[in-house]
């Protein structure tokens, strides 16, 4: 995730390179894990009603994890918003030294 953010003071060249360079070893990545792991249910059984369920099951799991992906990071802000972690954030630097040093 961390590699998906963009670099904070970088030039617009930089910031490309580098989107490209995470988007080229995310998506090979995701094809190192994704072939052997769709060619295992077709080696898992000989059935093909065996092979139907295996990959209904692999589909449905596959669209609860992409749905408890997209929603984590709302949960998150909830979860971080009710931290009240970020209510110093907006004052000024003095003002903060203060109230770490009280």
């Amino acid at each position: 995730i961390m590699m998906l953010m963009n670099p904070p003071y970088a030039s617009r060249i930089a910031i490309s390179v580098y989107f490209g360079v995470a988007y080229t070893l995310f998506f090979l990545a995701t094809t190192f894990v994704c072939i052997p792991h769709d060619a295992l249910a077709a080696e898992l059984s000989d059935d093909s009603n065996h092979r139907v369920g295996i990959f209904f099951l692999t589909s449905a799991l596959d669209s609860l994890g992409i749905m408890g992906a997209m929603s984590l990071p709302s949960l998150m802000t909830r979860f971080a918003a009710n931290l009240h972690l970020n209510d110093d954030a907006c004052r000024p630097v003095s003002e903060r030294a203060e109230l770490c040093l009280a």
